[in-house]
């Protein structure tokens, strides 16, 4: 009888297969019939039963705990960081997670205004000040850089859970002690972003606004590292969180995309990118490539082709609005991130990009990205809506069809 029914099932697929398939083509894509008619089968396509019959690889579909569609069939949770008074931004993420059945949890952002983001500003600046007395040449301080920590390479630092907070983590309940005279020199100091390991930023008398360590790119870091640090608290049960910002939009078959690309994620990655910008991170070849068959082609495109997905070795991905961490890779990134005097020292987005290029966290992208930021409101981070890169989806659905 369970021959007959595998026999049945894979006839019927070499049938709904064309059916599928043929709505992809400018001249049916206009219709709604064929359009009805293959959102119905797409649906037949992914049954796990099917799959396997027709040899579509998808080890998640065999995990009932990562195969939760409420949190897009690779992770545990979704994270959303997001500052309260954004009701705007909560509003849009709540329609998001209607529409995608997903089960989101908001994380409260630091707000760039709060004392806590002062105390930093003010412990970053005294330790520039610190490490730089007066009479150092300008070449010095460009080639002044700091070392890791050995123990951070080592299997038993990524492995336990680390619930003790150190590092610039303290600085959440610190105020640096200043002299009236100390006071004033922070308050005279430019506040810059480092680069790579240097000890000090590059001088530079007026420095453009990407480079200005101001206080929301402290409130930004401080945010995330919050989250993270959630993150890396939870037991080591092969749970995996996204962690997403409040201004996205995301492909309408995402899920269909992440569950088919996750197989190819070797066992000991740290953390994913579903989103990012001002990167080439076509730079290294694909590990897996997926070209759903079940996609409805738009007025955009004339075919499907325009639609596969690749998963790839991250290059220096910029932007933190989605990525996806492993317990591993979330306490890893706890480690560096708090780590003096690479904590704070530049835009979280620059600082991750750097811990990837330089091959300190195992890092992977989604090429193109399946999620994207919106800007369609105020940034919280800069004027206007936000860096003038623009990534756009092939269906979203807050801006698709």
């Amino acid at each position: 009888m369970a021959i007959v029914l595998v026999l049945s099932i894979a006839l019927a697929a070499l049938f709904l297969t064309p059916l599928i398939s043929i709505s992809n083509y400018p001249l049916f894509a206009s219709h709604p019939l064929p359009r009805k008619i293959s959102k119905q089968l797409s649906s037949l396509w992914r049954l796990p039963l099917l799959q396997s019959v027709l040899g579509l690889e998808n080890s998640l579909l065999t995990s009932a705990r990562l195969g939760n569609p409420a949190t897009l069939g690779i992770a545990t949770e979704i994270y959303v960081v997001s500052l309260p008074r954004r009701k705007d931004r909560r509003r849009q993420m709540d329609r998001l997670a209607r529409l995608l059945s997903l089960n989101l949890t908001y994380i409260s952002a630091t707000d760039a205004q709060d004392p806590t983001i002062v105390s930093i500003q003010q412990h970053v600046a005294l330790q520039t000040l610190g490490y730089s007395p007066p009479f150092i040449s300008d070449y010095a301080l460009r080639n002044a850089t700091f070392e890791w920590p050995e123990d951070f390479d080592s299997e038993g630092f990524a492995v336990a859970p680390d619930d003790d907070r150190a590092g610039a983590e303290l600085w959440d309940d610190t105020r640096p002690h200043l002299t009236s005279r100390g006071s004033q020199s922070i308050a005279s100091l430019p506040q810059t972003c480092t680069t790579s390991n240097n000890l000090f930023p590059p001088p530079r008398k007026s420095p453009r606004l990407f480079e200005s360590l101001d206080l929301p790119k402290l409130a930004c870091w401080h945010s995330h590292l919050r989250v993270i640090r959630d993150i890396a608290r939870q037991p080591d049960d092969g749970g995996v969180a996204i962690v997403l910002e409040d201004d996205v939009d995301m492909e309408r078959d995402i899920i269909e995309r992440l569950q088919t690309l996750w197989g190819a994620l070797p066992a000991d990655w740290d953390i994913v990118y579903l989103g990012h910008c001002w990167s080439d991170e076509k730079h290294h070849p694909p590990l897996r490539i997926v070209a759903p068959p079940f996609v409805i082609a738009n007025h955009l495109h004339t075919s499907a082709q325009h639609n596969h997905s690749t998963l790839r070795p991250s290059y220096e991905p910029k932007c933190t609005h989605a990525y996806v961490l492993s317990r591993r890779g979330a306490r890893r990134l706890r480690a560096y991130l708090r780590f003096v005097p690479f904590a704070y020292s530049r835009a979280i987005d620059q600082a991750l990009s750097w811990l990837v290029h330089s091959g300190r966290v195992k890092a992977f992208s989604v090429v193109p990205p399946v999620v994207v930021q919106r800007k369609v409101g105020k940034s919280d981070l800069m004027p206007g809506m936000g860096s003038e890169w623009i990534e756009t989806l092939y269906d979203g659905v807050l801006s698709g069809r």
